[in-house]
This record gives C-alpha cells, structure tokens and sequence, in this order.
C-alpha cells in the first residue's frame, strides 16, 4: 500500500483494474478468427457502463464496539471533512471509513438504532471506535452515559477514490 491508502482504496484499485482487463480481453477475443478493433468512443461507453455498474455496489461490514458522543465543545467549528460540525445532526466520526459513508449504528442494550452519515476522523481514546453526534446519542439513548456498546453496520461505503482511481 502506498502511504495514505486504506484498504478500501487498494481493494477498488484491484477490482477495477481486474474489470477493465476482463473489459478489454472481452472486447480483443470476441471473435476468435479476428480481433476486434475497439475505437476510443466505444471503448469510453464500456468504462462508463463498468463504472455504472461498479457503483452500485454496496459492501456490508459489521463491527461490535465502544462508542461516545461529541459535540458542545466542537458545535460550529470544522470537521476532517471540512462541513460545519452541527451536533445535532445525524453524523459520526470514524477513524478509517470514507467520508460520506453511512453506517446504522445499535445500541446493544437497549436495541435503540441510529443511522448516520461519517463526516469527521476519531475518535482519539484507546478503545474507540466511532464517535456520534449528540443527535445520534439521544437516538440510541446513551446521551446520559456518555459510552456505550454499539453494533456498526456499514450500510454503504463510497467510491470517489475507485472513481478517480479509474478516470486517470
């Protein structure tokens, strides 16, 4: 992995490394006597078909964690993300996850669920995992305790890098 890669970045780069070759491949032996000549034009509508394709794509990871809840001290100044952090909205901070990605977050005892969308980076206590908004907590009814264990479901993780990654 190059230096700042995650997983998610090199796992894309592969799978649409493997398609466009499979893309192409196709394209050279479809007929066995003759090989194809793809023009450029017909070549750009395959790579807009495979992106389409790729991007409906949804990964689903499930993690078992301790999770806290943020937000007075930050309400108002700038997340990782570069939005204002509102500490009422439904956001997390996750310290791997693409921003942008939504996760559906359980609270273990007491079932109560919550989905949000990952906008900032942390948290930065030894154990953690994620932290929630205020808004999040009240809905997973941990506002009062501060921790608590949660069940993370990543419900979808996006792509903009494997987008880039594919336009080069």
């Amino acid at each position: 992995m190059k230096n700042g890669e995650t997983f998610y970045d090199v796992f894309y780069r592969a799978v649409i490394g493997g398609a466009l070759a499979f893309l192409i491949l196709s394209s050279i032996t479809a007929k066995k006597d003759r090989p194809e000549t793809v023009s450029p034009a017909r070549f750009e509508a395959r790579m807009d078909e495979l992106m389409a394709a790729l991007s409906e794509v949804r990964f689903r990871q499930t993690t078992l964690c301790v999770a806290s809840w943020y937000g007075p001290g930050f309400h108002g100044k700038q997340t990782a993300n570069r939005e204002r952090y509102d500490q009422d909205a439904m956001t997390v901070a996750h310290k791997t996850l693409p921003f942008g990605s939504m996760v559906l977050i359980e609270n273990t005892r007491n079932g109560k669920f919550a989905a949000a969308r990952v906008n900032d980076r942390g948290p930065y206590v030894l154990g953690r995992m994620i932290d929630v908004s205020r808004g999040v907590a009240r809905q997973l009814g941990m506002e009062g305790e501060g921790v608590a264990m949660v069940k993370i479901e990543v419900l979808d993780i996006v792509t903009e890098g494997a987008m880039r990654y594919a336009r080069r």
